[in-house]
């Protein structure tokens, strides 16, 4: 059986993170040398360890060295630093309770991932609707005439957003930062007019749109966003971007 001070040892190290409290888990025994962690709040994260009752002799590096003893552990954990379960064997009772914390820190981090990754989905699914309303955009290059026009077009979007920061945004650097990372996309846009085709330059051009007003700090110049970008696009693709924006 594993002793009440083992279990008790457990709980300080869960209690100790700083993210967490023993009362987040649960420790269930699972026969006589074996311990299951579980994340109350989600049954897929978990910290499965067989405890041993014997020492076992740990490998020297140096051959010249005695063989020290110490208790041999073999745990599964979800999550683990790059996979959803990864196997774990490690000796002592010090190196158990490193584990642990290493464990809760891995699960803290998945934990944030969460909303990000469910965010990555509803974008990817967006982008696809994108791809979609564009099916009937010809398949074929710009012309040197509408090329130019179209970078004719994006400076003058560039100047009315400029006029708009200038406007809402106060803190100089704040300011200049915001400029200079919208040039940066709008001269990426510009330089590959002639080089990929229509299709795939308007899909481009959306997606780029659609994940920059995503992000929460951009969010607040949406009110004139649509009215701004709308006289780029051809007319059969006024629609282009989601309703959602």
């Amino acid at each position: 059986m594993i002793r009440k001070k083992t279990l008790s040892d457990i709980r300080d190290v869960l209690d100790s993170h700083a993210r967490f409290t023993v009362t987040d888990f649960s420790i269930e025994q699972k026969g006589n040398k074996a311990l299951l962690i579980k994340y109350n709040y989600d049954d897929a994260f978990f910290f499965d360890v067989e405890i041993p009752n014997e020492t076992s002799s740990i490998p020297s590096e140096n051959t010249f060295s005695r063989p020290q003893d110490d208790y041999k552990f073999r745990a599964k954990i979800s999550p683990g630093k790059i996979s959803t379960i990864e196997n774990l064997d490690f000796y002592s009772e010090y190196i158990f309770h490193q584990k642990i914390s290493f464990w809760l820190d891995c699960l803290w981090e998945e934990l944030l991932e969460i909303p990000v990754q469910r965010q990555f989905k509803e974008q990817e699914k967006i982008i696809e609707e994108i791809k979609e309303k564009l099916k009937d955009v010809p398949d074929e290059f710009f012309s040197y005439e509408d090329g130019n026009e179209l970078k004719i077009k994006i400076d003058k979007l560039e100047a009315k957003f400029n006029q708009k920061f200038e406007a809402e945004i106060k803190d100089k650097e704040k300011l200049q930062k915001k400029i200079n990372d919208l040039h940066k996309e709008f001269e990426t846009l510009k330089s590959t007019i002639f080089s990929v085709k229509k299709k795939s330059w308007f899909t481009s051009f959306a997606t780029k749109t659609f994940v920059w007003f995503t992000k929460e700090e951009n969010r607040k110049f949406l009110k004139d966003a649509k009215d701004y970008i709308q006289p780029l696009l051809p007319d059969n693709i006024k629609n282009l971007l989601p309703p959602s924006l």
